[in-house]
């Protein structure tokens, strides 16, 4: 009777250690570690396959550049003058062709010029445009060879507000607000349709 009890505990002992070594085993196995470890092994092949397709569309794309425009120089001149008195500043000013063909000249509202006026810090005080409106309709007009066109204006030394400028020197820069027609490729220099003058005021 005591062997029987004997083999019978020995019996059960080693059963026991089975189980313990089997547990063991399964804790040590962890099931999400598995499933990334597939997921590692799959994700390279996708992203290398992704590189590969955005390296090849972009290879296909063809490459765009802008391209330049060529300026066109010696075709017009815009010429300024002005007189001053403590009063005013009178602007005498044109726009002359100084090329050997007909030019058509396009202005896209009633505002053929503008011009704005400048202090010493190089900030702007005075624009002639600003309390002014202007016909939308387009005009056009033709410059022969040799021909110019002439305005003339005048600034009463105020600023923007209408408020009187300090004595000082004063930078004027006109513009002529027309496009010029010329061939494919090609645009006119906008030096050509700007000029500029220094304005010295001493009341």
């Amino acid at each position: 009777m005591k062997l029987r009890l004997a083999l019978l505990a020995v019996a059960l002992g080693a059963l026991l250690l089975i189980v313990s070594c089997a547990a063991k085993k399964v804790d040590q196995l962890d099931p999400s570690q598995g499933t990334q470890s597939s997921l590692a092994d799959t994700a390279p092949a996708a992203a290398e396959d992704v590189q590969v397709y955005k390296q090849t569309e972009a290879e296909s794309l063809p490459l765009i550049r802008k391209q330049q425009p060529v300026y066109i120089q010696g075709l017009l001149q815009t010429k300024l003058q002005t007189k001053m008195d403590k009063d005013s500043v009178k602007l005498l000013f044109s726009l002359d062709n100084l090329s050997d063909r007909e030019l058509k000249l396009t202005f896209g509202s009633g505002m053929r010029y503008d011009f704005a006026v400048y202090d010493s810090r190089d900030e702007e005080i005075y624009r002639w445009s600003n309390d002014k409106s202007f016909t939308q309709a387009l005009i056009e007009m033709k410059l022969k060879p040799s021909d110019s066109i002439e305005f003339e204006e005048e600034w009463d030394w105020t600023d923007n507000q209408g408020d009187a400028v300090p004595n000082g020197i004063y930078t004027l820069r006109l513009s002529i607000a027309a496009a010029v027609k010329v061939p494919d490729g090609q645009a006119l220099d906008p030096a050509q349709l700007t000029a500029e003058a220094d304005l010295i005021l001493r009341r």
